[in-house]
């Protein structure tokens, strides 16, 4: 029949003979409905399996796509619910609240707080919807999915944590009318999936993004993979992709260059009275914003350079 051998995923009931549920897990006192299972000798049927026979060894696959998916839509929405109820709750406390007579939200240190704690929040809305619209249009991009998972659950630590701040006292003693306490003891929860956001900087947003997101690099990959009946149209592939790559790499070079020189020059020869028009000092960033993309673009073509290497050299990685 058709599929192959390898990861493969099934559907069975909790009572499915020959299977063991192991203890839940506790993390960080939140309620998490997970834990181990253990099973030994145990038959699954050919229509329990996601996809029938057809999808059996692809469950690696469908795994990385549903990662790619959840991580980039219930990691931020944990940080837009943190960012609404803080923002609501610690704005209406800092106005009942009173030092001096005088409610705390009139002291410029609340103030910056509440301040940061809003930005952070619009920002985190802000990319929550971008990935759900890039969600329902049925993609499921592995590295903007990293990205809004490191970016946003790394918001929402602040968020709360200004949150604390504010709150102060009443945040820090347990009781009913804490609203922040297990927030703020379940944020690392968020971070640690699939790693800590050390590693989902490091190794998904970077290392998966400059194979995935360089042009040329996917089909260089994809010509190594081809079975050994294919050598001759496998070699032909890799020498064109390669070629193109080095090509990407110069005009990568010469980009950064020409836009660093222009950048530099253009800022040397502004008028002071370009900060009034609205529309120069629009190009002005737009430029600035095209040199570091170049620069970017650059320093990734440079990181494949160090092969190997590339995953212990992650101060380069943001």
């Amino acid at each position: 029949g058709s599929g192959d051998e390898g990861f493969t995923v099934a559907l069975l009931e909790r009572g499915h003979e020959g299977l063991r549920m192991g203890p839940r897990h506790i993390p960080l006192n939140a309620a998490f409905m997970n834990g181990t299972v253990e099973g030994e000798d145990v038959w699954i049927p050919m229509s329990s399996i996601l996809g029938g026979q057809e999808r059996c060894g692809f469950g690696w696959n469908m795994f990385v796509e549903c990662l790619a998916e959840g991580r980039g839509v219930s990691l931020p929405a944990g940080s837009i619910g943190a960012a609404r109820s803080v923002v609501a709750g610690v704005g209406a406390y800092s106005r009942v609240r009173k030092q001096f007579r005088v409610p705390i939200a009139e002291f410029g240190g609340i103030q910056e707080a509440m301040a940061k704690a809003g930005s952070d929040g619009l920002i985190t809305i802000a990319g929550g919807d971008v990935m759900n619209a890039i969600v329902d249009n049925h993609e499921a991009p592995m590295v903007i999915s990293s990205v809004m998972k490191q970016n946003c659950t790394e918001r929402g630590r602040r968020i709360v944590e200004c949150g604390m701040d504010i709150a102060a006292g009443s945040a820090i003693c347990r009781g009913d009318k804490n609203y922040l306490g297990n927030a703020y003891m379940s944020l690392p929860i968020a971070i640690t999936v699939e790693g800590a956001n050390i590693m989902t900087r490091s190794f998904q947003i970077i290392g998966q993004g400059l194979t995935r997101c360089h042009p040329h690099m996917s089909d260089l990959l994809k010509a190594l993979q081809l079975p050994p009946s294919e050598e001759k149209h496998g070699v032909k592939i890799f020498v064109k992709q390669f070629h193109k790559i080095v090509g990407h790499g110069i005009t990568n070079f010469f980009g950064s260059v020409s836009r660093g020189v222009g950048a530099t020059f253009s800022s040397a020869t502004r008028s002071k009275t370009a900060y009034k028009n609205g529309d120069e000092l629009l190009a002005y960033h737009e430029k600035q914003l095209l040199r570091l993309a170049a620069n970017f673009a650059l320093t990734a073509d440079l990181c494949f350079t160090l092969g190997g290497r590339l995953k212990f050299e992650e101060l380069l990685m943001g």
